[in-house]
């Protein structure tokens, strides 16, 4: 009876021992296989937030008053509504890049600095109204614009730096693409532009060169598909804004007067981005 208790309370305090090693192991394995379980997902769906993008497009540039000084000669003069085309695949064409990043903690908010380069070519075959001074001389007229305007154009081109402010929304989100596959987005914001101007006034051509012009601001909107984890597309649609103020040649001086219009620029983009 002693021998059989013994070996009674022998089994017992095994079964004991062996259940809690069992238990200190299923407690010691947990943490393994949580890492185990994550470790290939998030390399395989983690929140990519850099990205850099190419892109080129379609431009049509809207009318705007354009006003001419010359201020030697005498020239203060305003065509109305002056129409201009973009002609993107003409010389330089459309084009353009970013750099970009979306916030980890925040991946809907995203930050983007981007070059833009287009372009405006005045109709000058157009009759126009034509009101101001013309070499001291005052003037109140419809006319065509080459009579007085042997060229006019911003071709090398409009620009444009710009920093944009983005919102996007993730659709066809997945365990691969946590912030969706498709990314409808909006942004915007300031920009600042130099211009490279090719025209002649009165007779006067200008010395063509780059030089700074000022701030306006950009409005865009469209969507990213990504054809895998890396790699993606986009189009988008945008409109700028902003003041054209472009060298003209004066009497004695290539760059002493100037000729103001607006830049009311929309554009169609269409490219690759790499994001990593």
């Amino acid at each position: 009876m002693p021998s059989s208790f013994r070996r009674i309370r022998i089994r017992t305090i095994f079964c004991i021992a062996l259940l809690s090693l069992s238990s200190i192991a299923v407690q010691a394995q947990e943490p393994i296989i949580s890492v185990e379980q994550k470790s290939p997902d998030s390399k395989r769906g983690r929140s990519r937030s850099f990205y850099f993008s190419v892109y080129t497009g379609a431009t049509s540039a809207q009318s705007s008053d354009l006003r001419l000084t010359q201020p030697r000669l005498g020239t203060d003069v305003t065509y109305r509504d002056v129409n201009y085309e973009g002609k993107p695949f003409t010389g330089s064409p459309y084009y353009g890049f970013k750099v970009g990043y979306f916030l980890p903690k925040a991946p809907r908010v995203g930050f983007e600095l981007e070059f833009n380069h287009a372009k405006m070519y005045a109709k000058l075959g157009e009759s126009k109204q034509l009101t101001g001074t013309w070499q001291g001389q005052p003037v109140n007229t419809v006319e065509p614009i080459s009579d007085r305007v042997d060229k006019y154009q911003i071709t090398n081109g409009i620009n444009a730096l710009s920093f944009n402010i983005l919102y996007r929304v993730p659709v066809m989100a997945s365990e691969k693409y946590p912030d969706g596959r498709l990314q409808p987005y909006i942004g915007g914001g300031p920009q600042y532009t130099a211009l490279y101007s090719i025209n002649n006034v009165g007779g006067l051509g200008v010395r063509e060169k780059y030089h700074p012009n000022g701030w306006g601001y950009q409005l865009l909107g469209g969507a990213r598909y990504l054809l895998n984890t890396h790699l993606g597309a986009f189009l988008e649609g945008k409109y700028q804004h902003g003041d054209a103020v472009s060298i003209i040649a004066d009497q004695g001086v290539s760059d002493g007067g100037r000729g103001v219009t607006d830049i009311r620029i929309a554009q169609v983009a269409g490219g690759l981005f790499y994001q990593f």
